[in-house]
């Protein structure tokens, strides 16, 4: 628990003021363990939308709860729509929490998936001189 990826980025969820929170509550999804890791966004775009959705898409694939929390806001990490009310900037510590039987795969493959770099965010490379 606590360890940092580079590149990556985790958040501490919480649901907005005024919104009722998404997080299934599913019997399977309780049973197991609760796993987080931290990590920071190097990304120079931060955690933005075409990233969000890929980690929650990637979150929907594991039968356990997955929430993002960063300071003391805490998000359903398999929703894109609540991943969408956090703002995460380059440099921003996150955590990503697992609750289930499958806690601790969803959090390898989540952190990974933070390290990587997007490649729309990578800079285009330069065109070549005219001759």
């Amino acid at each position: 628990m606590g360890e940092t990826v580079p590149g990556g980025g985790a958040v501490h969820a919480a649901t907005a003021p005024g919104l009722t929170s998404l997080l299934p509550s599913s019997a399977d999804a309780m049973n197991g363990e609760t796993v987080e890791r931290k990590v920071t966004i190097t990304n120079p775009m931060g955690f933005h939308m075409r990233p969000q959705k890929a980690f929650a898409q990637l979150a929907q694939q594991f039968q356990s709860n997955v929430t993002l929390i960063k300071d003391d806001r805490r998000v359903n990490g398999k929703s894109p729509f609540e991943l969408l009310l956090v703002s995460v900037p380059q440099g921003s510590e996150l955590t990503i929490e697992a609750a289930g039987s499958d806690a601790r795969q969803a959090i390898d493959a989540l952190a990974e998936l933070l390290a990587l770099p997007f490649p729309e965010d990578e800079p285009d490379p330069p065109l070549p001189k005219k001759g």
